[in-house]
């Protein structure tokens, strides 16, 4: 009969494979797998601390001899090191760790720009009430000022 020793299954995931993407986009990582007759169960784990934690919510799908893990919208937290495992026969190996490097932050702690223009604006805006009509020249420069401020924060 068929044994897996025969022809053990072999996960092709490259030392030192990395990724580095910005927050908010989507991320598939690959697990490329080498497998004769039967597909192996495949899981992904992330290293926490000293363990890989296995990911049991993730979106996984077979494309035909890659395993993957889809992220729909990355996070800092989803920075870290993950692992693919296949089983065959309760014979298991574990691929070298593939490097997550989420980069820039999220979009809720960024400042909006559009408070700052309306914070700009009010001030301008007060600066212009507060000249009297005689006094043309400081409406000209709170305005001047105004625009170079919105021109700077666009």
């Amino acid at each position: 009969g068929f044994d897996a020793t025969d022809c053990p299954v072999e996960i092709q995931v490259k030392r030192h494979s990395q990724y580095k993407i910005n927050v908010g986009n989507p991320l598939i990582i690959a697990c490329p797998v080498h497998y004769c007759k039967q597909q192996p169960d495949m899981q992904w784990c992330k290293i926490e601390v000293a363990t890989c934690v296995q990911l049991k919510e993730a979106k996984t799908k077979w494309e035909s001899n890659v395993f993957t893990l889809e992220i729909f919208s990355v996070h800092q937290n989803d920075s870290g090191v993950y692992r693919c495992r296949a089983t065959v026969d309760n014979l298991s190996s574990e691929s070298h760790g593939i490097r997550v490097t989420v980069e820039g932050e999220a979009p809720i702690l960024r400042k909006s720009p559009f408070k700052q223009k309306d914070a700009m604006y009010r001030k301008a805006h007060a600066c212009r009430t507060m000249a009297s009509p005689n006094h043309s020249t400081a409406v000209l420069v709170c305005t001047t000022f105004f625009m170079l401020l919105s021109c700077l924060l666009v």
